[in-house]
């Protein structure tokens, strides 16, 4: 009711004098709503806009690992990264508006390691999963006496900064096994790792009538002892290699007891005979004495009344007690 328009006419008082009315629009609102595709940060775009709006660029949002590449939307040919709502509205009319964000994942280094040193780079997209570097690179390590296991310490998903994977590595492994001399496996087999500290043989199992166990033969000229600790027998990688008993005759002891009237050249030595060792005794009285006797015990006196015999030292002791008549 005034040319200031402010004050509004109140069409329920009585109207006393000439009085001048003029009619005050409001100008009407249109919202902007934004989609930003995956981020949920605020931005400082307006979210409605009338008539009046002076000119207004949207704001472009920021996304961590992501760069900005422009808006889609209400009259958008496409991908626009300056977008004025001002002169969008006048060119194509005041409406309500929509608008998506659109982005480009960065991309970040990741680099491979193999003992330090890198065999594999590749460029990786943020918050996707880190590949295994190309086949022809994993297939060509090599580590002396190791296999490759597998690509460790990456992150589930790539993040906006540099990655270093590393490959890890194991020692190879290797089995023993042991062979008896009558060619049976009775011992159970025995694994063994590489670059390991050393570790026992397994005790020696097979047995053999008359005869120890002296040693292994690994190979023509290699032998270890019974429960010798080894370390790295071979470099290869699942090798199976076999350990042979060897045995050694046992030793038993031949005794020859005499009352000094009794001659015994030609009879083999007394004491420790191996198994199997041949032994002769020749005995006789000597002179002025005609008649002898001999008696054994671990053996037999073939045949009976002799005075020379020969035998193969049995598995025990032998012993030939022989005196004049």
């Amino acid at each position: 009711s005034n040319p200031g328009f402010t004050t509004l006419y109140d069409f329920d008082s009585p109207i006393l004098t000439g009085i001048t009315l003029y009619a005050k629009y409001t100008p009407h609102r249109y919202t902007i709503t934004y989609n930003l595709n995956g981020w949920t940060e605020t931005i400082e775009n307006i979210t409605w806009y009338t008539i009046n709006l002076d000119s207004w660029s949207l704001v472009a949002p920021v996304r961590v690992g992501y760069t900005f590449t422009g808006w889609t939307g209400t009259d958008l040919p496409g991908v626009t990264k300056t977008v004025d709502i001002k002169a969008l509205a006048e060119e194509n009319g005041y409406k309500n508006r929509e608008y998506t964000a659109i982005w480009e994942a960065n991309k970040y280094t990741v680099n491979y390691y193999s003992d330090w040193v890198i065999v594999d780079t590749k460029q990786v997209a943020y918050d996707s999963v880190i590949p295994d570097p190309d086949e022809e690179v994993t297939s060509s390590l090599v580590k002396a006496w190791y296999h490759f296991i597998q690509w460790w310490d990456r992150p589930a998903k790539m993040p906006n900064e540099t990655v270093e994977v590393y490959a890890v590595w194991e020692a190879n492994n290797y089995t023993v096994e042991f062979l008896a001399w009558e060619w049976t496996w009775e011992m159970a087999p025995q694994s063994f790792v590489y670059d390991a500290d050393l570790q026992p043989l397994n005790a020696n199992e097979f047995t053999r009538t008359w005869y120890h166990f002296s040693k292994w033969l690994w190979s023509d000229s290699e032998y270890y002892a019974d429960e010798q600790s080894v370390r790295n027998l071979t470099t290869d990688k699942d090798w199976v290699f076999t350990m042979t008993a060897q045995y050694e005759r046992s030793s038993y002891n031949f005794d020859l007891v005499t009352d000094g009237h009794v001659t015994t050249d030609w009879t083999s030595s007394t004491g420790s005979h191996l198994y199997e060792d041949q032994i002769n005794i020749v005995v006789s009285p000597i002179t002025g004495y005609s008649i002898l006797w001999c008696s054994a015990s671990g053996v037999d006196l073939v045949p009976e009344g002799s005075n020379t015999w020969t035998f193969n030292m049995p598995a025990n002791d032998v012993k030939v007690t022989c005196r004049r008549s």
